[in-house]
């Protein structure tokens, strides 16, 4: 590998990639706040919100505006705290492009024609920032990353205890050693032998 490759690889892992969890995070931050807001907003204007669902042709338009409010509102939050990530990024994800359907339809039908009308529309950041975290996870800074930290320390210590126990209740036989001794070697290395735990040298004086 030349110098070249070798800057690049640096900078590629340990430089790039290192800005992917806290780019995630401000992400997550954003969108996940305005999704709980715009869910808040619609909860509280509930009336509106179903006259202009009814207006759109949403079946049920009662009942999908408390839905679709309450995925906002709720999911925002969890999106936020990178709690459930991937599950809620999929859901606000569809969400997202329903509106489109529904809301901005031209714009997706036109979308090769006219793509900066598709970009423009206000779903775009929100479908795009749910896609991402559905992709690529909620990075490093996230509840779902403590917990699986969590659960993998947790998984250590239970296998350890099985182990210990059996051992203590003689299931599993305990290591055997044997002790031997040699005349004349009190200069010999036995200590770099494998296997050979400690080495006891007794130097006395032969008796005519």
């Amino acid at each position: 590998m030349n110098e070249v490759e070798r800057w690049y690889e640096f900078v590629a892992t340990k430089i790039f990639d290192r800005l992917r969890s806290p780019l995630l995070l401000v992400l997550r931050a954003y969108i996940g706040w305005q999704f709980f807001v715009t869910g808040r907003g619609k909860l509280q204007n509930i009336e509106r919100v179903t006259a202009f669902f009814d207006s759109l042709g949403i079946p049920a338009p009662g009942l999908n505006a408390w839905f679709v409010g309450s995925l906002e509102c709720v999911g925002g939050l969890l999106l936020l705290a990178g709690l459930c990530s991937r599950p809620v990024a999929l859901l606000l994800a569809g969400n997202m492009a329903v509106a489109y359907l529904t809301a901005d339809r031209d714009v997706v039908v036109n979308i090769f024609d006219d793509p900066e009308s598709f970009t423009a529309a206000e779903p775009f950041l929100y479908l795009l920032v749910s896609l991402l975290v559905l992709a690529f996870g909620p990075g490093a800074v996230s509840v779902d990353r403590a917990i699986r930290k969590w659960r993998g320390a947790s998984a250590g210590r239970g296998a350890l205890a099985p182990a210990v126990l059996l051992l203590l209740l003689g299931a599993v036989p305990a290591p055997q050693y044997a002790e031997a001794t040699f005349a004349g070697g009190c200069f010999w290395s036995f200590e770099t032998l494998p296997g050979v735990i400690s080495v006891i040298r007794l130097h006395g004086k032969a008796q005519e």
